[in-house]
């Protein structure tokens, strides 16, 4: 069970969000190439060996897209205790996570301590009606500073990413 925001709101059961979340057809979809050529860039612009697209519902983490290294687990779920892109979604704010080692929210999520997950930046996926459905996030296997410049830049990306989410619930393809 999630732990309710500040607001006495818990975001990730908010009906609305769910709704908006599942109207975009994108739950549990097939890989498509208009969001994987948005991680493989996302991932080359910062230089990172994990770049992801996840959807958050109310009972787990959803990958629509996966730029990772050869050795990443295949499956495409994750649970919700162990996602990091939850806390963008609850806070609707970019997470950035310099060392995973130590940090409160995340520190004991299998994605530290089996993936062995260092850093990590988040920018949540917002729809213009202020629900976060997900994240855009990467990810490295070492600790790392994200600047300013970075955080920028993934939203830029983020914001592609969003334009898609859009084409895809009205029935565009990419």
């Amino acid at each position: 069970m999630t732990a309710p925001d500040p607001h006495g709101l818990d975001v990730l059961n908010d009906p609305a969000r769910l709704a908006a979340l599942r109207g975009t057809g994108l739950l549990d979809s097939p890989p498509e190439e208009r969001f994987d050529r948005l991680t493989r860039e996302a991932a080359r612009r910062l230089v990172a060996p994990l770049a992801l697209v996840n959807l958050v519902d109310d009972q787990r983490q959803f990958s629509k897209s996966c730029f990772a290294p050869g050795n990443w687990p295949a499956g495409r779920n994750a649970s919700l205790p162990d996602s990091f892109c939850k806390y963008a979604v609850r806070s609707r704010e970019p997470l950035v996570i310099s060392d995973t080692h130590g940090h409160p929210l995340v520190s004991s999520s299998a994605m530290v301590t089996e993936l062995g997950i260092r850093s990590y930046l988040g920018i949540p996926l917002v729809t213009p009606d202020g629900h976060a459905l997900g994240s855009l996030c990467i990810a490295d296997f070492i600790p790392r500073t994200w600047p300013e410049e970075d955080v920028r830049a993934l939203q830029a990306l983020a914001d592609e990413v969003m334009m898609e989410i859009s084409r895809a619930k009205e029935g565009g393809g990419g």
